[in-house]
């Protein structure tokens, strides 16, 4: 049995939490938070925490790391920090630590994780961490940790930006005189299938969504049309302003003391 440590028990650290008890009943979760009274697991505190888990996750606001580490007993166990943008070289040396940006979608087993450890990790850390994060869904482990920016844009706050894209649609189908249930189930089902059909049709390029959007478009249709619309309204260029406005935030938090 391996127990995981939550300090801090927000929305991630619940998606985890949630996703783990119903996908790895081999892992026990134990929690501290002082603002939160009503959560999925036994509070204990600090130094019961670090006497118990296996390792320590950090859930908290960036701003809030400095304090928990200083919280820490000098023995405390590894560490694992879903904390965005803050770098390995803000946590201690001496003991394994991973940087993991994963997404809400944890909750379901169907998340996106991407894990970096510090020099300090051993195979056995590492296999641990990877052993949990796989259990949530697709897990990345990067060698270079200035990519968790790119990684912390494109998939740790992916989910809102496709939920406001899902929104657009809808609305647009509402416009175009829809109900409004009728039209988020529609762009929920079709997005989902789209997703569905690029796995299925193992896409690892771009070139190969073209072909996809080619076999959907028929000359002078009702797609072409569309993605004509698309091309010439620069969505993808409003899209791209987006991941970096995302990006360059994870670089601030990371560039805070």
């Amino acid at each position: 049995m391996t127990t995981l440590g939550f300090m801090g028990l927000g929305t991630m650290a619940g998606a985890i939490i949630n996703g783990l008890h119903s996908a790895a009943p081999t892992i026990n979760c134990l929690g501290y938070d002082p603002n939160q009274s009503n959560t999925p697991v036994r509070i204990v505190s600090i130094d019961a925490l670090c006497q118990q888990s296996d390792c320590l996750v950090l859930c908290m606001k960036p701003t809030d790391i400095p304090h928990a580490l200083n919280s820490l007993p000098s023995n405390h166990p590894p560490l694992i920090s879903v904390a965005a943008g803050v770098p390995l070289s803000h946590y201690p040396k001496t003991v394994p630590v991973c940087r993991v940006m994963p997404n809400l979608a944890v909750n379901i087993h169907a998340g996106v994780s991407a894990l970096c450890f510090n020099a300090t990790s051993d195979t056995a850390f590492q296999t641990l961490v990877t052993r949990i994060f796989d259990t949530l869904g697709l897990t990345v482990t990067l060698t270079d940790e200035d990519q968790m920016h790119s990684i912390t844009a494109l998939s740790g706050s992916g989910p809102a930006f496709f939920y406001r894209i899902i929104q657009a649609f809808a609305t647009a189908g509402m416009q175009s005189g829809l109900s409004e249930s009728t039209a988020l189930s529609l762009v929920t089902h079709t997005a989902l299938g789209a997703a569905k059909l690029i796995q299925n049709h193992d896409a690892d390029s771009l070139s190969k969504l073209d072909t996809m959007i080619n076999s959907v478009c028929s000359p002078g249709g009702t797609t072409a049309a569309g993605i004509q619309a698309f091309d010439t309204t620069n969505i993808a260029n409003h899209l791209h302003t987006v991941i970096q406005a995302a990006r360059h935030r994870s670089k601030e938090l990371g560039e805070q003391p």
